[in-house]
């Protein structure tokens, strides 16, 4: 023992890179890797040959790995960043295998293009494909474990309902255990692998991307491997992470790059499902703050209101930006609403971080949802009028029919003066959505902002609740501009002004509109045509 810790000393405190053209077919080395608790053991490996050079130059190079425990499993997923040293000198990092390979093959990622923060990608080279790190989740239901799948990369999911976070973790040297870590606090998911290389407090791991961000924010943490499980499908180990300590700078297809020490953004999350209340802390990184933030409300809407229950839910969604807070009030209702939760909460985060406006970030974010144990859920069926043609300034009374859940059709009368001119007139009725998608097609830069507060201001003033909104469009020329539409236009002036650089041409524009507030979300629109006549 005593042996093999002098040796793994001397190579750990190697500094010396054998580069890939120095090494060739029946060469020996020795690798680096935790196969369980934090203990960081050894694994023999012989060189056996190189692909073709890739379009960078590097050459893929191959080779068969031996050990107690590669013997019995094979290459595990989970060990991918584990570093290869031939004469004492660090080749790369073990990163990439054949699915259902007989022997333990690998293909290994050179440390030069790991170090330069290279472009390099072993996959569909011949088959290779990359060993998969573990992502560790912790503290969610099963169900919402599939939600997974929509974060980019390719990974093993470990649910760890045992254990979840460690205190006790590997040294982070070569071999030892570390990971990136997405969110943590009342739960905690995780993506975890090996160590590659230390230089002072610069990091090396992986071999291959986590989630490809490029250059990134990503928490660093630290972990240790509890077991490993044998499988002919599949070999894995069970990794749990540890604290965050250090930031993930660079998240490449040749590997990730991290610093040990430095903070990294994360965005405080409180969420609140009836009674039930958890706190988190996210990565600020803008490509996953959605997904992961969508992801805990399903999972604490799960945890406390099952998977099927006939509720209707109002929520309340705010973001406290370096620009102030933003709300938005979703309103959902159904038998299962934890999907469409899910959608929505995603769709509304996403149109806020996919903003035009640069320099806006997301300090924190606070999610209350109340839920009452009926659905009260409107579908608009039909719209009648008594006839099609008006008299000039005419009284006209629109009379909608409107389906509740599983009551009888109720109905809702507008009224309104025709124009005191010949006309054609849209009449529509829909919900609150519905009306601003309309409203987004046909006078687009009415939703143009000049800058991030005018923006927060439209969203904030957004009704909480859902709405019946009445509109009644004219059909004529008109121009929607930067500063408000122009209406009424005669077509040859039309024709002229709407050449003129982001301004949008319409047949349609808006003379009247009244909302009714509802105690649930409206589904549905209807729309009628009539004419104005002397």
């Amino acid at each position: 023992m005593l042996i093999v810790s002098i040796l793994l000393f001397q190579i750990i405190q190697s500094s010396e890179i054998i580069p890939p053209s120095d090494v060739h077919k029946g060469m020996e080395g020795i690798g680096l890797s935790t196969f369980e608790g934090s203990k960081i053991d050894t694994f023999q490996v012989k060189i056996i040959g190189k692909l073709p050079p890739s379009p960078t130059g590097s050459e893929v190079i191959l080779a068969k790995l031996k050990g107690d425990v590669i013997d019995k499993s094979g290459i595990l997923a989970g060990m991918s960043g584990s570093p290869v040293y031939i004469n004492g000198k660090l080749l790369g990092a073990v990163a990439y295998a054949w699915g259902f390979s007989k022997e333990p093959i690998c293909g290994i990622m050179p440390f030069t293009e790991m170090k330069r923060g290279g472009s390099l990608s072993l996959s569909g080279s011949s088959g290779l494909t990359l060993i998969k790190p573990i992502l560790n989740v912790s503290g969610f239901p099963s169900s919402s474990i599939p939600f997974l799948d929509s974060l980019p990369g390719d990974f093993f999911i470990s649910q760890s309902n045992l254990g979840g976070m460690t205190d006790e973790t590997t040294p982070f040297l070569p071999g030892g255990v570390c990971g990136v870590t997405l969110l943590t606090g009342d739960g905690n998911i995780s993506i975890m692998g090996i160590i590659s290389e230390v230089i002072g407090d610069t990091v090396y791991a992986f071999g291959h991307p986590a989630y490809g961000t490029g250059g990134s924010n990503l928490p660093l943490c630290g972990g240790k491997v509890c077991a490993y499980l044998p499988s002919y499908y599949q070999s894995f180990e069970f990794i749990n992470p540890g604290k965050i300590v250090g930031t993930i700078t660079s998240d490449r297809t040749s590997g990730l790059k991290g610093i040990i020490g430095k903070d990294p953004p994360m965005v405080n999350c409180r969420i609140r499902v009836g009674s039930l209340e958890k706190k988190y802390r996210i990565t600020a990184q803008e490509s996953l703050l959605p997904a992961l933030t969508s992801l805990l409300v399903f999972s604490n809407w799960v945890e406390e209101m099952g998977l099927y229950k006939p509720s209707t839910l109002r929520g309340k969604l705010t973001l406290w930006t370096n620009h102030g807070p933003l709300s938005v009030f979703p309103v959902m209702s159904g038998e299962a609403l934890q999907d469409g939760l899910y959608r929505r909460t995603r769709e509304i985060l996403a149109e806020i971080q996919d903003n035009r406006y640069k320099g806006v970030t997301v300090d924190s974010i606070h999610i209350f949802v109340s839920s009452e144990p009926q659905i009260r859920r409107y579908r608009i069926k039909d719209l009648k009028l008594e006839k099609r043609k008006f008299k000039l300034g005419e009284k006209i009374t629109a009379r909608i029919t409107i389906d509740q859940y599983r009551k009888s059709d109720t109905s809702l009368c507008f009224t309104f003066q025709a124009p005191t001119k010949p006309c054609e007139l849209l009449i529509r009725v829909s919900g609150r959505e519905e009306f601003i998608y309309f409203e987004q097609g046909r006078a687009p830069l009415n939703f143009q902002f000049n800058d991030f507060s005018e923006w927060k201001k439209f969203i904030n003033t957004l009704p909480v609740g859902d709405q019946f909104i009445f509109s009644v469009y004219k059909k004529g020329s008109s121009l929607s501009t930067e500063v408000g539409e122009l209406k009424n236009l005669p077509s040859s002036i039309q024709l002229v002004l709407g050449k003129k650089d982001g301004w949008v041409s319409n047949n349609l524009f808006l003379i009247e509109k009244k909302k009714i507030i509802t105690d649930g979300p409206v589904v549905g629109e209807v729309r009628k045509s009539i004419e104005i006549r002397r």
